[in-house]
């Protein structure tokens, strides 16, 4: 059976490092990965994540939100520091980071998000959170957790700057596109930043009626849509072969007699 996304030309727009997982999944439905890197992250406080470190048996729990955040973190710390506090997560490739370093989560909610890692926590009444996670997390976990009567240390341990893809990156977009992939916020934010200052770009990936924007979630929609005007598709699972499906299920053209 022929796979729906054969020679599909699709656009990853995350970060470099992350580009590689993401375009070996594609290739296994006959697509044509695109790298498109427009943001790129940063580790910040090295010394802070130290700090809490070595008081770490005074924590009940640590989350993680993103692969990004485990990753970082452990580029920090040593594996063997996280053996008393209990660990949550957000999404399966944040578990699946973990396990990379021979850790376990205790706790994963089934929706991928902030709001649901919080709600799936229960009863944090009195218990110290530690949540290394980007300078650019969004707030609801924190204040749902304090408003809970835990007590939270939001510590940004990784900052995400805009990328300029290089010329072979731009290039190789000539021959056209047929999905834009967001994996989130950041990614939106300077994608839009970078069309909006080149008219070229724009007529390949923005204006083309016929390409796709799709986001991984609906915190990565709302970017998109607070500055397009517009809602993307949006993944019914907050991951990468959440996206995938999505592609799947609108591989065929918008024109229906095309």
């Amino acid at each position: 059976m022929t796979s729906p996304l054969k020679a599909k030309r699709i656009v990853i727009t995350r970060a470099a490092h992350q580009y590689a997982e993401f375009a070996d999944k594609l290739t296994r439905f006959a697509a044509v990965p695109l790298a498109f890197p427009v943001i790129e992250t940063q580790p910040i406080n090295g010394h802070v994540v130290q700090h809490y470190c070595e008081r770490i048996t005074s924590f009940d729990w640590v989350l993680f939100t993103s692969v990004n955040a485990v990753h970082t973190f452990f580029a920090l710390a040593q594996p063997d520091q996280l053996t008393h506090p209990k660990i949550g997560v957000i999404g399966q490739a944040t578990r699946k980071a973990l396990q990379h370093y021979g850790l376990t989560a205790d706790l994963m909610p089934e929706t991928a998000s902030g709001q649901a890692l919080a709600d799936a926590l229960g009863d944090v009444t009195g218990q110290y959170i530690m949540l290394p996670r980007s300078k650019k997390g969004l707030p609801d976990i924190v204040s749902t957790l304090k408003s809970a009567g835990a007590d939270v240390y939001d510590v940004p341990i990784y900052d995400t700057i805009p990328a300029m893809p290089s010329a072979a990156h731009i290039a190789a977009l000539q021959a056209g596109v047929d999905f834009v992939t967001f994996t989130s916020p950041s990614c939106v934010e300077n994608f839009f930043a970078l069309v909006d200052q080149d008219q070229a770009l724009a007529q390949v990936l923005w204006y083309d009626q016929t390409v796709r924007h799709i986001a991984i979630g609906n915190t990565t929609a709302a970017a998109y849509e607070t500055l397009f005007g517009d809602l993307p598709l949006i993944a019914d699972v907050a991951s990468l072969n959440g996206l995938i499906d999505a592609m799947v299920r609108n591989a065929a053209p918008i024109n229906s007699n095309e």
